[in-house]
């Protein structure tokens, strides 16, 4: 399956690193740049920023280009060219030439792999010093027009709002009632992946996460009333969201992992029940509440006091069963954050956690997954995700937010990558 613009590719060539670039100045380092031009091509060619007296430059800098297919299927070339800046006139300095092929744009974990190539000097004193390198990498990125055409092609009922590039596909049948949704940034080279809930809760509890990466943080936002809330620019409608924001346009999409699993609800117990098993009562400071409580772990750097939560939750202080999860109280200026921490322990397998917070408008709901899990409190506990109810306002009764524990079942999971099934050429 080929991209919606026939013979042409988008590519993207990140600038990553060199290594041991020749003294050229009388005074100082070089000041390295690099220019970068693709052979036989009508594109224009792009450069670096410049970085002050130093011959081991890190860039990590991205240069997008528009490309003709055949400079990758027809074997062209790309040249790097290594500059020195200078006041009065810059000085070529070093290239490198790469021939363009397909196995220059492998990916591992979801990520182009780092290609280094030799430089050769313009001068030849320069070449029998310590070998230098330039290391690049190479990949592929999707824009918008390429992915909303593709969409509209082989997806049937999926809506494209292309003023401002954002597009919604409906998921695989078996996956009915889940819609995908793609935002473009402004700046082209990341994408918000969003997954919407279109009919009315029956138990199902979606979760999204980018594989590749240690930690992936979601926002979860529901409707206030009950009622379906609208999607900007479209007909559509929504009750819940799950977002992943900022995922590199780069990425590849099968490290963007769905899962939809049955819920129901094991117990929900209001956060003031919680809190007062320890010893809380009224309204305290970190300083108070850190003298006053009982069987709690603090953490004074942060200000924050952990409330342990046993797998089976009996409210007494007295209870030895090790904790399935934390309850954390976070203090800030004029607000505070509640969050769950939820630990790797055996009884939290099938078993999932929320915070919610009623009789008021709240929207500010944040989840960590943390993979492999992170070491907490002194490396004692592992955490696997933490569920963040951001700046909740002073004065909400604590008998408002609800910690909620979940058994999910019949869990089933879906790389984006497997039905949007894009492919550079």
């Amino acid at each position: 399956m080929t991209a919606m613009f026939p013979g042409r590719i988008t590519l993207a060539l990140t600038l990553h690193r060199a290594t041991n670039l020749p003294k050229t100045d009388r005074i100082g380092h070089i000041d390295p740049y690099v220019k970068v031009s693709f052979q036989s091509t009508q594109c224009k060619s792009q450069k670096s920023s410049a970085l002050s007296d130093t011959p081991d430059p890190v860039w990590n800098e991205k240069l997008i280009f528009n490309l003709e297919e055949a400079v990758v299927t027809g074997g062209h070339t790309v040249m790097l060219e290594i500059y020195d800046e200078d006041t009065f006139r810059d000085e070529r300095v070093g290239f490198v030439e790469v021939t363009v092929t397909r196995e220059l744009f492998g990916v591992v974990a979801g990520k182009a792999i780092r290609h280094q190539f030799p430089i050769t000097y313009v001068k030849s004193k320069h070449n029998t010093l310590a070998q230098s390198y330039l290391e690049v990498s190479f990949s592929c990125v999707y824009s918008y027009d390429t992915v909303a055409r593709w969409v509209q092609n082989n997806i049937p009922a999926s809506v494209c709002n292309f003023m401002d590039k954002r597009l919604y596909v409906p998921f695989p049948p078996e996956w009915h009632g889940l819609l995908l949704g793609l935002e473009f940034e402004n700046g082209g080279d990341k994408i918000d992946f969003k997954v919407f809930t279109t009919i009315p809760d029956e138990g199902t509890y979606v979760d999204l996460a980018l594989t590749s990466e240690p930690k992936s943080r979601i926002r979860r936002r529901g409707t206030v009333t009950g009622e379906p809330t609208p999607i900007k620019g479209t007909h559509l409608r929504y009750y819940e969201e799950v977002k992943l924001d900022d995922v590199p346009i780069e990425m590849d999409w099968n490290m963007v992992a769905v899962w939809k699993f049955k819920k129901s609800s094991v117990e929900s117990i209001d956060l003031a029940k919680i809190v007062q098993a320890h010893g809380w009562k009224g309204t305290l400071s970190y300083q108070a509440a850190s003298q006053i409580l009982q069987g709690v772990e603090l953490d004074p750097q942060d200000e924050t006091i952990y409330f342990p939560l046993p797998s089976q939750y009996t409210f007494t202080t007295e209870d030895l069963i090790e904790p399935s999860s934390f309850v954390l109280v976070d203090w800030d200026k004029n607000n505070c954050d509640m969050k769950i921490l939820v630990l790797d322990t055996p009884s939290n397998a099938g078993v999932g956690y929320d915070l919610s917070i009623t009789g008021v408008e709240y929207n500010k709901k944040t989840s960590d997954v943390y993979v492999p899990p992170r070491p907490i409190l002194g490396g004692r506990y592992r955490a696997t995700r933490r569920v963040e109810l951001d700046d909740v306002p002073y004065g909400v009764p604590l008998t408002n937010i609800k910690w909620e524990k979940l058994r999910l079942e019949e869990g089933k999971e879906l790389r984006v990558g497997q039905f949007i099934k894009l492919t550079p050429w």
